[in-house]
């Protein structure tokens, strides 16, 4: 801005000179303004200074022009840049948000990636699991065919041996097989109950009521039961009766071979006799139970098989079934839930299920039988607590066979 100041300056100086020299040549030579010149000399000694004057104007003129040019530019400049910095701000905004939205769109994928990934590896080892536990009941039914199909070709005089001491019958040999291969599924059946106990819709029994209502499921594959109901009894009292009925049951006979975690584990035989309309009947029941106590409810597991005989030779039935003992506030105090879960599957010598057989039905009856006397003793048990309590007033945990 000062160099244009002095450049204006010398511009200015430099017309002025020359327009005094212009005046001053024109002054000799001009006749008429010579003439003119003798008759009004004061017109000629102010045109030089009006001339200057003028000069002056026309520069200050265009001096204006010049700053308010460099002003308009200056404020277009400043407008373009405010412009342009939105427009910046815009795009680093558009940018910015691009990236998160990538970044939320790559941890989303990730995400589902890695839950695809660990319910696979989580149905693999359920898969392998199974197929051991398949190959292990695979062999131990060849085991079991072995051993049935030579102690069926013993000769006669293999038979009179029957007096020596303490005789091993085939039934006990069959029970012995049976319960190696159900003691060995428990730990597997219990890693199980919170997808099968937890995953059905219970019906809820009154409370102080126990039944099991057996169903067909919807492709008539197996009989299903969930039922729940609430004992105005405390927890810790509850389980461990039930533990003394379910460990130490005195009607069977139990296994006195090796078990795997004797102290919550037992295997125990039945024998019951049934009157039916066509006449008496036997079922033999071959049952393995394991108690898993956590830290907030207790869990009993069983693994069954009922084989019939007589009329019902041929035809068993597999069981599984889950009891979940919790804890519960009832308007008495505090109390018990009992939450229990089976599975019955029906078959024969040939591995057929007959849904819509009638010896089939019936069997399924004679396991009902059964069925009430077990929640009977349930029952009993039940309301020998309860009426111990009610006449001492307290806890009778010293009726409790403690397990």
């Amino acid at each position: 801005m000062a160099e244009g100041e002095a450049m204006d300056t010398t511009f200015e100086a430099a017309m002025a000179g020359f327009l005094h020299e212009f005046s001053l040549s024109g002054e000799f030579n001009s006749p008429v303004e010579g003439a003119f010149g003798l008759c009004d000399s004061d017109t000629l000694e102010k045109t030089p200074s009006n001339s200057t004057d003028r000069a002056k104007l026309k520069a200050n003129e265009r001096r204006d022009r010049y700053r308010k040019r460099l002003q308009n530019e200056r404020e277009s400049l400043r407008r373009q840049e405010r412009e342009l910095s939105v427009k910046l701000s815009q795009l680093l905004t558009a940018q910015a948000k691009a990236k998160e939205e990538a970044k939320k769109s790559n941890t989303l994928a990730l995400s589902a990636w890695r839950a695809t990934a660990a319910r696979q590896k989580g149905k693999r080892l359920e898969a392998e699991q199974e197929q051991q536990r398949l190959k292990a009941a695979v062999l131990d039914r060849a085991e079991l065919i072995r051993q049935l199909s030579a102690l069926m070709m013993m000769s006669a005089p293999m038979k009179s041996l029957a007096s020596c001491v303490n005789p091993i019958s085939s039934q006990e040999m069959q029970g012995a097989l049976l319960y190696k291969t159900f003691m060995r599924e428990l730990d597997y059946l219990y890693a199980k109950t919170a997808d099968l106990v937890g995953g059905v819709q219970c019906d809820l029994l009154p409370p102080e009521s126990f039944e099991v209502r057996r169903r067909w499921n919807q492709d008539k594959t197996l009989m299903e039961s969930a039922d729940a109901t609430q004992i105005s009894i405390p927890f810790d009292q509850t389980w461990r009766s039930l533990s003394s009925l379910y460990l130490a049951d005195p009607k069977g006979s139990h296994y006195r071979g090796e078990i795997h975690d004797r102290e919550n584990t037992a295997a125990v035989t039945y024998r019951s006799n049934y009157t039916l309309e066509s006449g008496t009947t036997t079922l033999i029941t071959y049952s393995s139970v394991r108690r898993y106590v956590e830290k907030d409810c207790v869990v009993f597991v069983w693994r069954s098989q009922f084989e019939g005989q007589g009329k019902f030779d041929g035809v068993f039935s597999d069981e599984h079934a889950w009891l979940v003992i919790r804890p519960s506030d009832m308007p008495e105090g505090p109390g018990t839930t009992l939450q229990s879960y089976t599975q019955l599957k029906l078959t024969d010598l040939d591995g057929k299920m007959g849904t819509n057989d009638l010896r089939g039905n019936q069997f399924v009856k004679l396991v009902g039988m059964v069925d009430e006397e077990d929640m009977a003793d349930v029952e009993e048990a039940m309301q020998g607590l309860l009426i111990g309590e009610s006449q001492s007033g307290s806890p009778a945990s010293s009726d409790v066979m403690e397990l």
